[in-house]
C-alpha cells in the first residue's frame, strides 16, 4: 500500500495546484485531504469497474473541494455581506492626524456589477482583514481575492 500511495502522490500535488497556490493558507490542509482521499480510494478501488488513474484523480479532487468548503464555512450561517455603515468613513492612512474622512460607500457599491462578491470583499479589507482572511470568510483563495480586486482596479471603479 505504501508503494501505491508513493506512486500516485503526484495526483494529490497536481490536484492541489489546480485548487490553490503553495503560498495559500489552505495548501497543507488541501494536500492532507488529498492524501487521505488517495489512501481511501486505493483501498476501495475495484479494477473491474473503472480506470485507476481517472478514479484516483476524481476522488482526490472531490475530497479536496469538500475540505475547502468545510473550512471556508460554506453551508453554515455566515453573513453574506458585511455592513458598510461600520466602515463607510475612514481616516486616510497617509494622513491620520488630519481627521479627514473618506466616504467609500459609493465606490464599494459600484463594485457589485463587476462581481457580486466584491462589495463584501472591499468591506472586509477596509475593516482590516488580510486578503487571506477575506478569502477564507468568502470561500475564496487569497489569489482569487487579488484577481477580483485587480478586475475592479482595471475597470476604474476602485482607485
Amino acid at each position: 500500500m505504501d508503494d501505491a500511495i508513493a506512486g500516485h502522490s503526484s495526483i494529490v500535488d497536481e490536484q492541489a495546484r489546480r485548487l490553490c497556490s503553495r503560498n495559500d493558507a489552505d495548501w497543507d490542509d488541501v494536500t492532507s485531504d488529498g492524501m487521505l482521499a488517495l489512501w481511501r480510494a486505493l483501498a476501495a478501488y475495484d479494477p473491474a469497474l473503472r480506470d485507476l488513474h481517472g478514479y484516483l484523480r476524481l476522488r482526490v479532487r472531490h475530497r479536496m473541494i469538500d475540505g475547502m468548503r468545510r473550512r471556508s464555512g460554506r453551508g453554515q450561517d455566515l453573513p453574506a455581506l458585511i455592513s458598510l455603515d461600520d466602515n463607510a468613513d475612514l481616516v486616510p492612512p497617509e494622513n491620520p492626524d488630519l481627521g479627514a474622512r473618506v466616504d467609500l460607500t459609493d465606490t464599494v457599491l459600484r463594485l457589485a456589477p463587476l462581481d457580486p462578491r466584491l462589495p463584501a470583499i472591499a468591506a472586509l479589507l477596509v475593516a482590516g482583514y488580510t486578503k487571506t482572511e477575506t478569502g477564507a470568510l468568502q470561500g475564496l483563495s487569497r489569489g482569487r481575492v487579488w484577481q477580483l480586486l485587480s478586475l475592479a482596479q482595471r475597470s476604474g471603479v476602485a482607485a
